[in-house]
């Protein structure tokens, strides 16, 4: 299976697992579901997702027996993503990103 076909696929599981937090949730569907959904695991991985308010998604794949890492997916978001990327006008943010400066970083 291909990257694209993969992410499509972690897409689509997010997408119903976020709907199915959503219905579970005090106050159903009418509340905020950004901060229902920290992280799942399988017996092969464990997925880490952390939301922004405007919508944006960060995701890491670990070893199940990882603990919940949505403080650093918070840390990548607000120190790194925001700093290299955003402030960057060089990085159109519908493309994907180019800067050695944001990869260096997260290393």
């Amino acid at each position: 299976m291909g990257e694209a076909e993969e992410q499509k696929l972690i897409f689509g599981l997010l997408f119903s697992l976020k709907a199915s937090v959503a219905q579970m949730r005090p106050g159903g569907e009418d509340k905020p579901a950004a901060d229902a959904l920290h992280c799942y695991s399988t017996s092969s991985y464990k997925l880490h997702y952390f939301e922004t308010p405007t919508g944006l998604r960060f995701i890491l794949l670990t070893d199940p027996g990882v603990p919940s890492l949505r403080e650093c997916l918070r840390q990548v978001y607000s120190h790194i993503f925001v700093e290299y990327v955003v402030k960057n006008p060089l990085q159109p943010m519908d493309q994907p990103i180019t800067c050695s400066y944001f990869v260096q970083a997260l290393n």
